[in-house]
C-alpha cells in the first residue's frame, strides 16, 4: 500500500474512512501526513526530559523567568530519517529544558511525490508544533537557523525569529552586530507574513547578542541530537 508512514522503521497503515467520509477515487493516492493532533499525540507520549536527571518533566517546576527556546532539527541514516529537539534556555543561555522527537522517517513515495515540498510538513506538523507544545518552560520568544521552521509561525503565538551567521546572501534580513564586540554579526529574520516580529524582538535579540552567541545553542542541540541518535533514544 502506498498510503503509510514510517516511524521508527515501522510502516503505519491509516484507518480506512469511517461511515460518511468521502471515499477515495480508485487508484494511486498521495501518501498524506498524518493530521497534526495525531502526530502531536503520538510525539508527546514518547518525549523526554534530558536534562536535570532523577526528575521527571511532570515534576519539574515551571520557571516565571523569560526564556527563549531553540528549534532545530537533524538528518540521520544517509538522508533517511528526521529527528527534531527543542532547546529551552534562560536569558543567559543556560539550558532548562529539553526535548526531542523519535525518528521521522518518509516513504521513497512520499519523498518522491512531496519532493523539495517535503521538509516544511514534517518540521511544522510533526516535529516543531509538537515540541513547543511539549515543553513547561514556555518561551516567550522561539528561534530558528533553518526557514523550513517558519510556519510553525502559524502554530504559535510568540514571536519566531531565524538566526545565522551572515553571509550576505539574504537581502531581507535584518543585520545586527554584538555590543560587547565578542561574536562575528549575525541576521534575523521573520516569516514575511509576520514581520512585526523583528519589532518586538529585535532590541531583546541585540541585548541578548551582547552578552552571550545567539547561534551557539543551536551547536549544542546538534550534538544533543547526535547523542540520543547513537544512543537509540526513543526507538524500540
Amino acid at each position: 500500500m502506498c498510503n503509510r508512514w514510517r516511524r521508527n522503521g515501522r510502516a503505519e497503515s491509516p484507518k480506512e474512512n469511517s461511515p460518511g467520509q468521502a471515499q477515495r477515487r480508485p487508484g494511486l493516492n498521495v501518501p498524506e501526513f498524518p493530521s497534526p493532533e495525531r502526530a502531536a499525540q503520538s510525539l508527546s507520549i514518547k518525549l523526554r526530559m534530558c536534562l536535570n536527571a532523577g526528575m521527571s518533566a511532570d515534576q519539574q517546576p515551571a520557571s516565571t523567568q523569560t526564556s527563549i527556546a531553540f528549534l532545530g532539527y537533524r538528518e540521520f541514516d544517509d538522508g533517511e530519517a528526521y529527528r527534531g529537539a527543542i532547546l529551552v534556555t534562560d536569558e543567559w543561555s543556560k539550558p532548562l529544558e529539553f526535548r526531542c522527537t523519535a525518528p521521522v522517517r518518509p516513504t521513497q513515495l512520499q519523498r518522491t511525490l512531496y519532493g523539495k515540498s517535503l521538509r516544511p510538513p514534517i518540521l511544522t506538523e510533526l516535529i516543531g508544533a509538537p515540541l513547543i507544545s511539549s515543553v513547561r518552560e514556555k518561551p516567550q520568544l522561539i528561534l530558528i537557523a533553518d526557514e523550513a521552521y517558519f510556519d510553525v509561525r502559524h502554530k504559535v503565538s510568540v514571536p519566531v525569529i531565524r538566526v545565522a551567521r551572515s553571509n550576505g546572501s539574504k537581502s531581507k534580513a535584518l543585520l545586527i552586530q554584538s555590543a560587547s564586540g565578542k561574536f562575528a554579526q549575525v541576521e534575523i529574520e521573520a516569516h514575511l507574513k509576520f514581520a512585526a516580529d523583528l519589532d518586538s524582538a529585535g532590541e531583546r535579540l541585540r541585548d541578548l547578542f551582547g552578552r552571550w552567541d545567539l547561534t551557539e545553542p543551536f551547536q549544542r542541540l546538534a550534538e544533543g541530537l547526535q547523542y540520543v541518535h547513537d544512543e537509540r533514544v526513543l526507538e524500540s
